[in-house]
């Protein structure tokens, strides 16, 4: 028996098995509250993660630090790990985010498709 296999089937001291699932089986739900960054389609939290505090990328399963809610890192992840989602993100950034418009100067949002 491997050494990892050793360790999980340890119970602790109530008699019970430790039955926190590994960063690789563990579900990943999504963030709590409004999500209003597009960003938020690549990323959740592992479901056992009850205070949202480390960000996990649904693809890759890695850990991403984001840390009061800024979202600058998860791009940045799609960017270096994940090129054609990050494209993508920036396609949907682009609809939802205010743009300028042109003709009255005045800031507009374009719908969602």
């Amino acid at each position: 028996m491997s050494e990892t296999e050793v360790g999980d089937s340890k119970n602790n001291a109530e008699g019970e098995s430790d039955m926190t699932p590994s960063p690789d089986t563990e579900e990943i739900v999504g963030k709590k509250g409004n999500a209003t960054s597009v960003v938020w389609r690549w990323f959740g939290y592992g479901k056992h993660d009850e205070e949202q505090s480390k960000p996990v990328c649904k693809i890759c399963r890695r850990s991403v630090p984001a840390r009061t809610g800024n979202t600058t890192n998860l791009f940045n992840h799609l960017r270096r790990h994940h090129p054609s989602d990050y494209t993508e993100s920036l396609t949907l950034r682009a609809q939802v985010c205010p743009t300028p418009n042109q003709e009255t100067g005045k800031t507009t949002t374009s719908p969602v498709s």
